[in-house]
């Protein structure tokens, strides 16, 4: 699966409203839905020039909350040739006898601050099933270790196996180190930190690598910023991690992808993990849902392909993760989409065109599919492709909408606004660009054909348009069929 490249991007400082009554005004989610992430910003037409705010830098504005946010780590595949991956232990040089508890072991960890590597020397604290509990925090006793690995054992590893994809095992042991300790990073400065991390090169023959199945679990502030620490906070942390690794195996190792090609997209990977909590924890994740309620750069039309490690990353997360369970939603086969799609070999995309095919709609393009997507965030249909199905927690998903537009928009870059009466579509507007009329009823499935005229609404095959009632069941059992989504 293709790499995430960096990219910088310009997104308008837009006016933002609350929701002009209906009467008032028409409302559009307007979305680039090209959803080639090397695909440059299209315009949106030629609009008043009141309407347009001129694009302007905008920072994400996750650095100036005072709030506390847990990030993840995304690391790069290291270019090393193929040569250098393993699944054999005769392979490994300098290998070190099996450990037992009480024994210490020197890992190589990161600074996230410097981003240089270092030395933490740990102790082995349990030994169980899956997973080994290395300790460098003396906060953390051995009762606690024990309690992290069994959880891991029992419930988080066979969970995170049955709905993703297995680890590898490079250092014949059968099972997966894990290293608690305080990760240093910006929090006293930021109020955000590196919750946990897996490095890709752990499991391949290079400088920095432990040779080992290893990720890394934070303590401070991930346990509690007082007192004694309480290791349950890191539980769904744990999830997303070991999604990570054996997203990386079974993508690279298992199916020998290309360290370029054959990597997983880091906005469906990020979606993938946030899943993995979901499914774990049994609870929507709350968190993300109001960051993406407050988010100004969603607003003003942040891309969910494009991830910016440099700019507001916890609006991608936010994204991410709602496209993650929007999917699931809308899967005739629910949570066990992910691991079909972890599975299909091909890039980010391909894989996604052929689980919507196959469990969504067999001609639904995942432009259209991702359109569909940022409709459903405003609207929240209890039942079709704009909501959630009703479940629990995505009634709380609330975007905020806009009343100046950008001159352009990111691929797969959306903002929801709110229109006088009198406003019309833009006849040239870029090749991607979709307007969708949402003040009335939208359509399910586009023909490709570009919305004009005086009532604009999404593409639709038939020109009918679906009433706001809950529709009903295709007649003849189709899993296709317009106003039907069945799980």
């Amino acid at each position: 699966m293709k790499k995430i490249q960096k990219f910088t991007t310009c997104i308008a400082a837009l006016a933002i409203a609350a929701p002009l009554a209906v009467a008032d005004a028409k409302t559009y989610v307007i979305n680039n839905s090209n959803s080639d992430k090397l695909g440059s910003s299209e315009v949106l037409g030629d609009l008043p020039s009141a309407l347009v705010t001129k694009n302007n830098s905008i920072l994400g504005d996750y650095k100036k909350s005072k709030d506390i946010h847990q990030i993840d780590k995304n690391f790069d595949i290291p270019k090393v040739s193929k040569d250098k991956i393993t699944q054999s232990k005769a392979q490994i040089p300098n290998l070190v006898e099996d450990y037992q508890v009480g024994d210490t072991r020197d890992f190589t960890t990161i600074n996230m601050v410097t981003n240089a590597d270092e030395k933490t020397k740990a102790t082995l604290q349990y030994d169980g099933s899956k997973a080994q509990i290395w300790v460098a925090d003396s906060r953390v006793t051995k009762e606690k270790a024990e309690q992290i690995g069994k959880e891991f054992d029992q419930n988080i590893g066979p969970v995170v196996e049955k709905y993703f994809s297995t680890p590898s095992d490079i250092d014949k042991n059968g099972k997966i180190n894990i290293l608690v300790f305080d990760i240093k990073d910006d929090f006293e400065k930021t109020g955000s930190y590196v919750g946990g991390y897996f490095h890709p090169r752990d499991l391949l023959m290079m400088n920095g690598s432990n040779m080992s199945e290893t990720f890394y679990m934070d303590t401070f502030p991930s346990m509690g910023k007082n007192g004694e620490m309480d290791v349950t906070k890191i539980y769904t942390t744990l999830a997303h991690e070991y999604q990570h690794m054996v997203n990386f195996n079974r993508n690279i190792l298992v199916e020998k992808g290309d360290f370029i090609d054959g990597k997983m997209d880091t906005w469906l990977n990020e979606a993938f993990s946030m899943a993995s909590e979901q499914i774990y924890s049994k609870q929507p994740l709350t968190k993300r849902i109001e960051y993406f309620n407050k988010s100004e750069s969603i607003a003003n039309g942040h891309s969910l392909i494009k991830w910016q490690n440099n700019n507001d990353v916890l609006s991608n997360y936010s994204l991410s993760y709602l496209f993650g369970q929007y999917l699931r939603t809308q899967a005739d086969n629910g949570d066990a989409i992910f691991k079909e799609i972890l599975e299909d070999q091909g890039t980010t995309i391909e894989t996604l065109q052929n689980a919507i095919h196959k469990h969504v709609s067999p001609t639904m393009s995942v432009d259209q599919f991702m359109t569909n997507f940022r409709v459903a965030l405003v609207k929240k249909d209890k039942s079709g492709p704009y909501g959630f199905k009703g479940e629990a927690g995505f009634d709380q998903i609330n975007p905020i909408h806009i009343t100046n537009l950008p001159e352009s928009l990111m691929p797969q870059g959306a903002v929801v606004f709110d229109a006088k009466d009198d406003f019309k579509v833009p006849s040239n507007k870029g090749q991607h660009i979709q307007y969708v009329d949402i003040s009335g009823a939208a359509s399910e499935e586009p023909t490709g054909e570009t919305p004009t005229g005086e009532e604009p609404t999404a593409e639709e095959p038939t020109g009918e348009t679906p009433t706001a009632e809950t529709p009903e069941p295709c007649p003849n059992g189709d899993l296709w069929c317009p106003g039907n989504y069945p799980r």
